[in-house]
């Protein structure tokens, strides 16, 4: 008899459990959490960056936070006499005649005619400060994005060639390279975040991030000296407040002659400009409302996605159903505990399997379903021939973290039932 006591015994049940496997439902609740505050982290700062599109944006004569009011007066002060227009064809014959700053908030504003004209019409001693401009007006200035744009601008030190520009500012959002060095001799500041050219009497100057020019950001690190500086090599600035594209102009007669373009000099790239499409009309209902409520709904919708995969049958926890039928008691126990066990409730498959099996063993033993855990305990290995510290790991207290121990810990218990189901008790000898 000893050695059938022996042979059925749990194997090892009181080794140590194996490291725990990955839990799917915990792994499912953190990517949930982390998609979400992804989500509302991108909603967040599209609401507070400032729009190019936005009448305010860079702005003279906007107070509010994106708007440069600060600087016109910073420049005033200077005695740099400030004009504001708000038609690009007009800005661009304004600084045609040079002795002048250009400065661009929104270049990508200025359609293909009128970035011809800006680059093959500019006068002498003029500059053109360009803010983060799009690639494809970088690409009639031989310059490229290099890789994607910063969330948020960084501070960076200027280490910087360009006359007046010192210190650190807040231009790390966007940097530059340059297509072809060989052709056009770009040079970079702040860590490639500003590109500069000089070719002959004009300068044009690039900027990856609007911050340091507007209200809420011109006193932090260096930026009120810096964007200063870049607007004021010259005795007038020429600010472009454009906020939308303008339609192309009507085509020239036939009879009209062209202006000879030898009456002035030319800021010319080495390459013929290529003609951009115009954007149409925009949906009246998008332009009436505003553009955070447009990044809110579109959040709540991937937030309310999320949430119902989440919630979803197979990826929730254990659900609690009273069967449509009735079944023999084994059955529904271990129908349940696969169900617990699919969906790597672990704890629960096997406290379903011990209830299942207490339940055959106490007429067996002879202990009622009042009776301790311990009397039980006493019982079964009083019974069987089984240790206590055996009958109790395997009935009560050993739990599995992972389907390895789950399968272990269950085929044990199957091996207690037997052994107390028995007619004589086990592991004695007669």
């Amino acid at each position: 008899m000893s050695a059938t006591a022996t042979r059925d015994r749990p194997d090892d049940v009181n080794a140590p459990p194996a490291r725990p496997a990955f839990k799917g439902r915990r792994f499912w609740l953190s990517v949930l959490v982390a998609v979400v505050v992804i989500v509302l982290t991108i909603v967040a700062v599209f609401i507070e960056s400032p729009a190019p599109g936005d009448e305010d944006f860079l702005s003279p004569a906007a107070t509010g936070d994106i708007g440069s009011s600060v600087l016109m007066e910073e420049l005033s002060a200077a005695g740099i006499q400030v004009d504001r227009y708000t038609d690009a064809g007009e800005a661009l014959s304004a600084a045609a005649s040079g002795n002048a700053t250009l400065f661009m908030p929104a270049p990508d504003f200025l359609n293909s005619e009128q970035r011809f004209q800006l680059l093959n019409t500019a006068g002498g001693d003029l500059s053109i400060v360009a803010v983060d401009p799009s690639q494809a007006f970088l690409n009639e200035l031989w310059l490229r994005q290099d890789g994607a744009a910063r969330i948020a601008a960084k501070t960076l030190p200027s280490n910087c060639e360009l006359p007046g520009v010192s210190g650190s500012a807040q231009f790390g959002r966007q940097s530059y390279v340059a297509v072809d060095p060989q052709q056009i001799d770009w040079r970079f500041c702040f860590d490639g975040h500003l590109a500069w050219l000089r070719e002959g009497s004009v300068t044009v100057t690039v900027v990856g991030a609007a911050d340091p020019f507007t209200n809420e950001w011109i006193d932090e690190a260096d930026n009120r000296a810096v964007a200063t500086a870049l607007l004021s090599g010259q005795p007038r600035v020429i600010w472009l407040d454009v906020h939308a594209l303008a339609p192309p102009a009507p085509p020239s007669p036939p009879d009209q002659q062209l202006p000879d373009q030898n009456d002035q000099k030319s800021f010319e790239m080495p390459r013929v400009p290529i003609q951009y499409p115009e954007a149409g009309d925009t949906n009246p209902l998008y332009d009436a409302l505003p553009g955070w409520l447009w990044a809110g709904l579109v959040g709540l919708l991937i937030m309310m996605i999320l949430a119902a995969l989440w919630r979803g049958r197979r990826l929730g926890p254990p659900v609690v159903e009273p069967l449509p039928v009735s079944v023999p008691a084994a059955e529904t126990v271990y129908g349940r505990a696969s169900l617990y066990q699919r969906a790597g409730a672990y704890p629960q498959a096997i406290r379903s399997l011990r209830a299942g099996a207490v339940h055959r063993i106490r007429p067996v033993i002879g202990v009622s379903s009042q009776a301790e855990d311990t009397d039980v305990i006493t019982a079964v290995a009083r019974r069987t021939g089984w240790t206590p510290d055996q009958v109790g790991q395997v009935l009560f207290h050993s739990q599995p973290r992972d389907e390895r121990e789950l399968r272990k810990i269950s085929h044990a218990l199957d091996q207690l039932v037997s052994a107390v189901e028995n007619s004589r008790p086990q592991g004695r000898d007669e």
